[in-house]
């Protein structure tokens, strides 16, 4: 159960992008996180798809139906030209780029049925979100560029990512004190000394402590960016 915990708790940074480049309109940020989402070899997870918008996840679908769905192999499927994906999604072209144009989709590919899209908007045919070869890549540390911030919308949306990675940090914080309590090595403590004992959980109250002072410090940040303006002379 803390393996799954911990597992559902992963996301990815494009997909954070996505949203979040939707919601405070950073359309910088979206055309390589289309690219990339569209690119990659796994399909949208099932967590990924609940968050995204129903428009987004059908034309990711049928860019990957093109890319990989007659049967190409991850490796040998053509690139895909950010110029072309940005098009699919209305947003503005980036510079020239020498990969390749992605085709366009005829009428009759169109109409045919996309397994993963149709009847998958609800998250049943969306893979499972897990770790290991040929599976979703775990959350990483997003990377924020200073030209991405010189507006209000860029710091907010900045600092929302932040937000959203200190909760993962904590959920997962969290799910492996859990899995200690039951390991062998905390066994093998209590079974110890008063000492051995009363050290164990020192170490575990510092860390909860951390997170404590983690979730005061955010809390605090956040309260000082949104109040400094009505404060200011």
């Amino acid at each position: 159960m803390v393996a799954e915990e911990m597992t559902e708790a992963g996301h990815s940074v494009e997909v954070e992008k996505i949203i979040l480049g939707r919601q405070y309109a950073i359309d910088e940020w979206l055309g390589e996180a289309y690219l990339a989402i569209c690119s990659r070899e796994q399909w949208l997870s099932k967590e990924e798809g609940m968050r995204m918008k129903k428009e987004d996840i059908i034309e990711i679908s049928a860019i990957r139906h093109q890319k990989f769905g007659q049967g190409v192999q991850p490796n040998n499927a053509p690139p895909l030209l950010i110029a072309d994906v940005c098009a699919r999604f209305g947003l503005a072209a980036p510079s020239a780029s020498v990969n390749p144009p992605l085709p366009v989709a005829s009428a009759e590919s169109d109409s045919i049925s996309h397994p993963d899209v149709y009847g998958g908007l609800d998250g049943s045919n969306l893979a499972p979100l897990t770790h290991g070869t040929g599976t979703a890549a775990p959350a990483e540390e997003p990377v924020i560029f200073a030209e991405e911030l010189k507006s209000d919308a860029g710091i907010k949306a900045a600092a929302e990512i932040k937000r959203t990675q200190r909760a993962k940090e904590k959920e997962l914080t969290n799910c492996a004190l859990h899995a200690y309590y039951s390991s062998s090595a905390y066994a093998n403590t209590a079974s110890g000394t008063l000492w051995d004992r009363s050290m164990a959980n020192e170490a575990i109250k510092e860390v909860q402590k951390e997170e404590y002072s983690q979730s005061l410090r955010d809390f605090i940040a956040t309260y000082i960016s949104e109040n400094s303006q009505s404060m200011s002379p």
